[in-house]
């Protein structure tokens, strides 16, 4: 995997104060022995801001790259719906 994407479909009922950012994550030397690291094992190394239409790419140098969403605090039925995407390389 060379690189992963997100793209963001627009929701313009969607409001800021109910969270759900993506957060781009660094792991510490101690997770990176697992798949799959907690919360509290990354740090937010960036944090895209929830914007309609907006395709956010990020290169992968491993063939794991942490990224996720912490949970949202909306209203039931609220949600964002979004496309993501990997781009791989073939190794032969």
């Amino acid at each position: 995997k060379i690189a992963s994407g997100i793209f963001y479909m627009p929701q313009s009922s969607w409001q800021k104060k109910w969270g759900g950012d993506l957060r781009l994550l660094t792991a510490s030397i101690d997770a990176v022995d697992h798949q799959y690291p907690t919360w509290k094992e990354c740090e937010t190394a960036v944090r895209p801001r929830y914007k309609p239409n907006r395709l956010v790419l990020f290169q992968t140098k491993k063939h794991v790259s942490y990224h996720g969403v912490k949970p949202m605090s909306g209203p039931p039925g609220a949600c964002r719906t979004s496309v993501t995407f990997a781009l791989m390389r073939d190794k032969t």
